[in-house]
Order: structure tokens, then C-alpha cells, then sequence
């Protein structure tokens, strides 16, 4: 029973996590430009389909922001 109770903790503290990022999303959408979102949230460890959802964009859209941002600093993000 203490490994599901350790998954639990573990589900729920990155729980916390996703929604501090999407109310610091909400925060500063109307500030940043889409690129800056999507790189913000690709390094957070959002993969790239959810990012397209949650922007309101396109798979293809974050896909290429996300692998020109690569190109420009290799090992910046390493999720797609």
C-alpha cells in the first residue's frame, strides 16, 4: 500500500505543479508573445500536442517553434 500512497503523493505534487504553471500562463498571455508560451511551457515539460491545445494553435505551429528554438540553443528543450 505505500508504493500506490507514494504515487498518489508523487501525482499530486506534479498536480500542483501544472496548475501554478497554467495560472502563470493566464498571467502573462496577454504579455508574451505565442513563441515565448510555448517555449515557457515546453521547458516545463508540456509536450507539444497539449501546448497546441492549451494555445489554441497548431501541432505543426509549436513543432516548428519548438525545434528552431533547439536549433538556435541546442540542449534548451528536450521535449517535443
Amino acid at each position: 500500500m505505500t508504493g500506490k500512497s507514494a504515487g498518489f503523493d508523487e501525482l499530486l505534487v506534479q498536480l500542483r505543479g501544472m496548475n501554478a504553471l497554467l495560472a502563470r500562463l493566464v498571467s502573462v498571455q496577454g504579455e508574451m508573445k505565442q513563441g515565448e508560451l510555448v517555449l515557457m511551457l515546453g521547458r516545463a515539460g508540456v509536450p507539444a500536442l497539449e501546448i497546441a491545445n492549451i494555445l489554441g494553435t497548431t501541432l505543426n505551429t509549436v513543432q516548428v517553434t519548438l525545434s528552431r528554438s533547439r536549433k538556435r540553443t541546442p540542449h534548451a528543450i528536450q521535449n517535443d
